[in-house]
């Protein structure tokens, strides 16, 4: 890399005016960034089961507007909880933006085809409400769904206006509703609100907060412990400028070409500044030692540009395919994500490569203090003691190492998929707390449903449908997930027996009915609960759905039977995602190893990077399996990041030993200089990083919280991996005579 050396020492000012421009121009894209909060986007794909969803949803209505009011009583509901039901439910229907107020109060009776309320009226006595109580657990409507079968919890169901709202239009709504549940607060009665609105509202809200407050606490906790290392606040400054200005040309290229910012993505320019430091430091470390030389400051940062430009260009490519791998997902957001991120970590090296050499060229100055070899000269002595004693027995090391990582490999491939709503919320919240209210007392606040469709111009006949949504209820009542079926079947019990039939279903509300029926487009649901339980007990219950109506339909070739609804859609997707991350982890690990052996010019020595790279990942992945805990997506994200890091490592650790082969050291004495000359950069990154993201572990969100602890301790071991088991393997298994791969200079 002599002519990008010699090129900054030629148009150092034409390099600061490029880098200010496009810092400009980025500043400008940021200001443009918008925020994605539609929920849909996460799980959106371009299949039949969101297309069926989305067609669903059109003909149906949404299932996920549905805000759930719980009225918890000491005892069973009687006069005076039905009576603060009433007028509660009154209040919520007057909320702007709520479509339709639903609960015991709106249920009626059809006599004769005469419809009375089944609740009696305010004045009626107690033995009244006693007995219209008892009623309603056997109304089609209200049994296990508006109330509980120990008559202690009634719902209240606030549909919201509109399908797929922004959450910034949810959270007004949700707000409202919380306030009315002030207003009617009451002794002997708990009032709580849930449902997947109130839900999603409380994620975002606390994501937003944790992005507004958690990395500024990062990075001054990682700028601490940088002081505290260099004692000079040039470096600091510098290293953190970098890295602040990848994540900013990072947000304004997203901001340039209209990717918004979602749940996903909006961690993004805080993981390009985290890789964008790590070559900070590498770069900042040799301009440090290079002025220690007695280099001038040009001289310096133009040597640090010559030696590391091609080591911080092979980290930025392999953390480049890394993410980009995703960009063959099944889901469009995690296609874009990946696309994006490989472009945000090309622009990190040129970031890094232009503005750590300009800023230490024209800050950087030589202190008072001791230098930084200084204050490191009394470890290394300890630091060469160990790796020669590590070199002395790189075979056992070698062998346990490999050992390790075997055994962690094969635990790890225990770990499936888990995606559940309560792993994104806060546990001591209200809404999760009534969440579990209804999982005990209701089966579950999510839905799904099984859609039947036809052609309309053929039709079905009454009783041809009757006896297949009969037999698809009967389907929903023997599979051990689903909870509650209700059909267009249900809603007829409520008519006298010689008016059940299509002439009868005319006496219902018409904007009951359509939600299970649409016989003029040739589709009808079974709508039924599910519980929010773990992948293994969800995958079991839908694959044995999704085999049971197979079979039914092979009676009905004329009408499709298929899953749907949003519980549904968003698992599947989810899971989805899951599984590309660990497929493009995969597959990204593979074109690593290639592109390593292809830039060392040796097999051999790629092969060898394998080992240390895999540990971190493996370690870490074999103790979510030992803890009990499962894959979700923040944790395959966490391991493409970990992955990152531990390669971008290792790089820089072989590229300084192939540098120190082409000076002329044998092997032994190469992966000795190569120590000691690397290592420190190694632990002082480890360090800042770890300590940066170790404040997340203090996240309300479980999820968040399970990010921050794989990178702490994937951080760990791949330190050690590079410290301990990099330099063994080398020494073990590459070729003492194998020529360097780097530039003689």
């Amino acid at each position: 890399m002599t002519d990008s050396a010699r090129f900054f020492r030629l148009h150092r000012p034409r390099v600061a005016a490029v880098a200010a421009l496009v810092s400009l121009l980025a500043l400008y894209g940021a200001s443009r960034t918008m925020i994605d909060d539609l929920p849909s986007s996460l799980f959106r794909s371009d299949d039949e089961a969101f297309a069926r969803l989305e067609r669903t949803f059109a003909e149906f209505g949404a299932d996920d507007q549905d805000c759930l009011v719980l009225l918890e009583g000491e005892s069973e509901l009687g006069r005076k909880g039905v009576d603060l039901l009433r007028r509660l439910d009154a209040r919520i229907a007057r909320i702007e933006g709520i479509a339709q107020a639903w609960s015991l109060d709106d249920l009626v009776l059809l006599d004769e085809g005469l419809p009375r309320p089944l609740l009696p009226a305010p004045d009626a006595d107690d033995a009244a409400f006693d007995a219209a109580l008892e009623m309603a657990h056997e109304h089609p409507l209200a049994q296990d769904l508006l109330l509980s079968p120990d008559g202690r919890v009634a719902v209240i169901v606030a549909r919201l206006e509109g399908e797929d709202q922004r959450v910034s239009v949810l959270r007004k709504r949700v707000e409202s509703l919380r306030a009315a549940l002030v207003e009617f607060a009451r002794p002997g009665y708990r009032l709580s609100l849930t449902g997947v609105p109130p839900l999603r509202v409380l994620i975002f809200d606390a994501i937003r907060h944790e992005q507004r407050v958690f990395p500024p606490i990062s990075a001054l906790l990682g700028a601490l412990i940088a002081l505290a290392i260099f004692q000079r606040i040039g470096p600091v400054f510098i290293t953190t400028a970098a890295s602040g200005l990848a994540a900013l040309w990072s947000l304004g290229f997203m901001g340039l070409i209209g990717e918004p910012l979602n749940l996903l993505t909006a961690s993004l320019p805080l993981l390009v500044m985290v890789i964008a430091y790590t070559d900070s430091i590498h770069l900042m470390i040799d301009i440090l030692r290079g002025r220690q030389a007695g280099l001038g400051r040009v001289d310096a940062a133009a040597r640090a540009i010559r030696d590391l430009a091609l080591p911080c260009a092979l980290t930025s490519l392999t953390t480049a395919i890394g993410f980009g791998s995703l960009a063959v997902s099944r889901i469009e957001v995690i296609r874009r994500y990946g696309w994006v991120f490989a472009a945000s970590v090309g622009m990190s090296f040129l970031v890094v490569l232009t503005v750590v050499p300009l800023l230490a060229s024209l800050l950087l100055r030589r202190g008072r203090r001791p230098s930084l070899a200084r204050r490191f000269s009394g470890m290394r002595p300890l630091a060469e003691s160990l790796i020669r004693a590590l070199l002395a027995r790189a075979g056992w090391v070698t062998l346990l190492g490999s050992a390790l990582v075997l055994g962690c490999l094969l635990l790890a491939l225990g770990l499936t998929p888990e995606n559940r709503l309560t792993e994104t919320t806060p546990k001591d919240s209200q809404a999760v707390e009534a969440l579990a209210v209804l999982e005990q007392h209701f089966g579950g606040a999510l839905t799904a449903a099984v859609s039947l469709e036809w052609q309309p111009s053929q039709g079905l006949g009454t009783e041809r449908l009757h006896a297949l949504i009969g037999a698809v209820e009967k389907v929903l009542e023997e599979n051990p997930l689903t909870r509650d079926p209700l059909s267009i079947l249900d809603l007829e019990e409520l008519l006298p027996a010689k008016l059940q039939g299509s002439s009868g279903l005319a006496l219902l509300p018409p904007q009951l009915t359509r939600r299970f029926l649409r016989a003029d487009l040739g589709h009808a649901l079974v709508r039924v609960r599910i519980p929010d339980a773990g992948s293994a007990e969800c995958d079991a219950g839908y694959q044995e759905l999704e085999r049971d109506l197979a079979a039914l339909g092979a009676a009905y070739p004329d009408v499709t039977l298929a899953i749907t609804g949003t519980g549904y859609v968003a698992r599947r997707n989810i899971n989805r995602i899951i599984e590309d991350f660990a497929r493009g982890l995969g597959l990204a690990a593979g074109v690593i190893f290639l592109l390593l052996a292809f830039a060392f010019r040796s097999l051999r020595l790629g092969a060898v990077c394998v080992l240390p790279n895999a540990l971190p990942v493996v370690v870490v992945a074999a103790g979510l399996r030992l803890s009990g805990l499962e894959l979700q997506v923040p944790s395959v994200l966490a391991f493409t990041v970990l992955l990152g890091i531990a390669v971008d490592d290792t790089i820089h650790y072989v590229s300084r030993y192939q540098r120190e082969r082409s000076l002329g050291f044998g092997q032994e004495e190469a992966l000795v200089r190569a120590y000691l000359g690397v290592g420190r950069a190694l632990i002082m990154t480890t360090a800042v990083l770890a300590a940066g993201f170790s404040v997340t572990l203090f996240s309300s969100l479980p999820t968040s919280r399970l990010f921050a602890g794989i990178l702490v301790s994937g951080l760990i071991a791949a330190l050690a991996g590079d410290m301990l088991l990099l330099p063994a393997a080398i020494r073990t298994l590459a070729r003492e005579e194998e020529a360097p791969a780097v530039e003689r200079n």
